[in-house]
């Protein structure tokens, strides 16, 4: 006899850049974590999804790209929260300055995608 359930998910996305990050460059990878939000199944039982979605940057981000991407946030309730929510964790990955920058929803996880210290 089930009781009670809870469904918690985490999806995770990575591109990768060999130019310098801007804003207009992530605006594809953000639109398909919007729409792959709006097209979740949920169940009773779900409560939250995560998107997480990493942008790897070879030659840097942009310094208006980094304010922008950092003060993003994506959230989609279902069913007024009812069939629980999702929220996009964004990681940029700056390779040449060893950085990693993250939105809101990113901060709680951003411990695994950091650089290692020597």
């Amino acid at each position: 006899l089930k009781t009670y359930s809870v469904q918690h998910n985490e999806y995770l996305y990575a591109a990768h850049f060999d130019k310098k990050l801007t804003a207009n460059m992530a605006a594809p990878y953000l639109q398909f974590t919007k729409d792959a939000m709006a097209a979740l199944k949920t169940t009773t039982e779900h409560m939250s999804s995560i998107y997480a979605l990493v942008l790897i940057c070879e030659q840097g981000v942009e310094e208006k790209a980094i304010a922008d991407l950092q003060k993003l946030r994506q959230h989609k309730d279902y069913c007024f929260t009812l069939k629980g929510w999702s929220d996009l964790a964004l990681y940029l990955v700056d390779i040449p300055a060893q950085k990693l920058y993250c939105n809101k929803a990113g901060v709680k996880e951003k411990a695994i995608f950091e650089f290692a210290k020597a």
